[in-house]
């Protein structure tokens, strides 16, 4: 690809990809740091345009998921942040139109899916969040992890089972 045309394809793939990174890190990461964190992503995106699989280059997305990734992992290694590190989901956040019934049942079921996101480990509540709030489908996982589909598939069959388990434990709680 010429200097031309992966100008042309970043502009474009950041584009498409922009507003479901930064959903993706305001999820993880404090909201004061998104905006480093995204510079962080974005500058690696373009180091890595080279690396891009073919098939990804229409629908870059999985490649920018899974480039945040790893850098929001860097991000909570780092020994200064660990003790920042918040869980993924807020009740807070739950909207709902309903009553105030259904408003106070959905911020219980949501403190314990928050609670049993907790109990899992960093990467099967990344693969299941991928699934779940970002749609991936198992190929697209595949692309974000950099494993192969089979191991994606894996991957989230046993986060599922291992999420399962901790909601019943939470739920018995």
């Amino acid at each position: 690809m010429t200097d031309a045309l992966q100008e042309e394809w970043f502009r474009a793939a950041y584009q498409q990809s922009y507003q479901p990174v930064v959903a993706y890190l305001r999820r993880r990461i404090p909201l004061n740091d998104v905006e480093d964190v995204l510079s962080v992503v974005m500058t690696r995106v373009w180091q890595t345009r080279d690396n891009v699989p073919p098939h990804l280059l229409k629908s870059p997305l999985p490649w920018f998921f899974g480039i945040a990734h790893n850098v929001v992992s860097e991000y909570f290694r780092s020994s200064t942040r660990r003790s920042e590190h918040e869980t993924i989901m807020d009740p807070s956040d739950v909207v709902d139109d309903g009553s105030s019934a259904d408003v106070a049942e959905s911020v219980a079921e949501s403190a314990q899916v928050k609670a049993a996101l907790a109990l899992l480990s960093d990467g099967d509540r990344d693969v299941l969040l991928l699934a779940a709030w970002e749609g991936f489908t198992t190929a697209e996982l595949a692309s974000a992890l950099q494993v192969k589909p089979a191991a994606a598939r894996v991957r989230l069959h046993r986060a599922r089972i291992r999420f399962a388990e901790a909601l019943h434990t939470v739920e018995e709680q």
